[in-house]
């Protein structure tokens, strides 16, 4: 929102569970930015995406927020005519958020509909992979990346997470397990809540030993872990 004229692309780059989407969407949803734009999209991208679907997904943006009624016809529209329609990107400003899965090959399908501009446009991206955030010689481009949670604010999260009603206070009993549970985070904000989460409903020792024992059982067959599981994959 610096005023930056030309279109401006800010990737930021992480493991899985750093807590990327949730940084992108908190700004992202912020009024302020919201007033700032004239337009704004949100796009996940899969492994398998259909370049047509995302720039399909654009166009209903737009006009929902034109508080137009989207035509039917867009659900039938060909790729060059989706293109056509999505070239008030280049004319507008817009900030537009693209998380999970980005390729090269994603850059070059996708940048059609981002030409070159001096509307003071943006283009957030949430990626894995630092090697395929966009170093576009046409755009502006920012890379923003985040770092594991370091050790104390590590557990400082978990205790809010694991001990709220004793205000993240943990009970010296229990001290050495849950920091032996923390560890297993590896300083991952998302997996630090959920297992946090799970904990604080558990009071006696012998159920924090179970856990801390048989981690990897409970990641497999604890549905309440399968956040968790899915986020330590991720890394």
């Amino acid at each position: 929102m610096a005023e930056e004229p030309q279109r401006t692309i800010i990737s930021v780059v992480g493991m899985g569970g750093s807590g990327k989407t949730t940084l992108v969407a908190n700004t992202f949803n912020k009024q302020s930015v919201k007033q700032h734009f004239e337009f704004c999209s949100w796009i996940t991208v899969s492994q398998q995406y259909a370049i047509e679907e995302l720039f399909r997904s654009m166009v209903k943006d737009i006009y929902k927020q034109k508080n137009e009624e989207v035509p039917m016809h867009v659900d039938t529209m060909t790729y060059r005519a989706l293109l056509e329609t999505c070239a008030v990107l280049a004319v507008k400003k817009v900030p537009c958020c693209l998380r999970r899965g980005v390729e090269h090959q994603f850059w070059q399908e996708i940048s059609i509909a981002f030409p070159e501009g001096m509307c003071g446009s943006r283009v957030m991206v949430t990626t894995r992979r630092e090697d395929v955030a966009p170093l576009q010689p046409r755009f502006v481009s920012y890379v923003h990346r985040i770092l594991p949670l370091r050790d104390n604010d590590a557990w400082e999260f978990f205790c809010k997470k694991a001990f709220p009603n004793e205000l993240g206070w943990c009970q010296s009993h229990l001290d050495s397990l849950a920091r032996n549970l923390v560890e297993k985070c590896e300083g991952l904000p998302l997996a630090i809540a959920t297992l946090g989460g799970m904990k604080s409903s558990k009071k006696s020792i012998s159920e924090w030993k179970r856990v801390r024992d048989n981690l990897a059982w409970e990641l497999s067959n604890n549905p309440s872990l399968e956040l968790m599981r899915t986020i330590l994959l991720l890394t």
